[in-house]
């Protein structure tokens, strides 16, 4: 099975960390390949590895490619609670999909956001970052 991950055309390195057995890649100016645009992404990578394992990232609030994407997951709009208001959302990419975390407009902050990403990373890995 193909891990679902954002798609992007380019973006530029601001940061990385390393965990206990992975490293991480904090990008900015994402330029998107599709709908969803990203104003932040964090890419995980286990030791070796050359495929990513995760991504957290920072989506705008589009509602436009927000429909389009919940029709791609099968998902109905009305199932879900409203964002109005909220330019950024919160999501995590794993080999179980893509999870929505959350809207706030914090996560348009680049330091809000990194704070948060770090924290799921921390719990989700198992070791805490340092910067490299």
């Amino acid at each position: 099975m193909t891990m679902y991950v954002p798609l992007i055309k380019s973006a530029v390195p601001r940061k990385r960390y390393r965990f206990e057995r992975h490293e991480a890649h904090f990008l900015e100016r994402v330029v998107p390949a599709g709908s969803i645009e990203y104003e932040y992404i964090i890419v995980v990578f286990g030791d070796g590895a050359e495929q990513p394992l995760m991504f957290v990232t920072s989506e705008k609030n589009n509602p436009g490619a927000n429909l389009e994407m919940l029709r791609e997951l099968g998902i109905e709009q009305n199932e879900l609670p409203s964002t109005e208001g909220q330019s950024h959302h919160l999501c995590l990419f794993d080999a179980q999909g893509h999870h929505n975390l959350g809207a706030s407009d914090d996560w348009g902050d680049a330091t809000k956001f990194e704070a948060r990403a770090l924290q799921l990373l921390t719990e989700t890995l198992g070791s805490l970052p340092r910067v490299i």
